[in-house]
């Protein structure tokens, strides 16, 4: 298998690089997670607006 690291002359460079790919997954995880929330956030929060909205019309066709 070709190693990855072998472009890097030195084992401080090697661990750098280690770092930041680490880095980049977290917040490519984070990035995911953030996304997943506000895709399932946002359409709740509109129906909700939506019933919201609907029930003070209703309350002013009773009266």
């Amino acid at each position: 298998m070709n190693n990855p690291m072998k472009g890097f002359p030195n084992e401080l460079e090697r661990l750098w690089a280690k770092k930041a790919i680490e880095i980049l997954r977290t917040a490519a995880l984070y990035l995911v997670v953030a996304l997943v929330a506000i895709v399932i956030f946002i359409p709740t929060l509109l129906y909700s607006i939506k019933e919201v909205l609907t029930d003070r019309k209703k309350r002013k066709k009773r009266t």
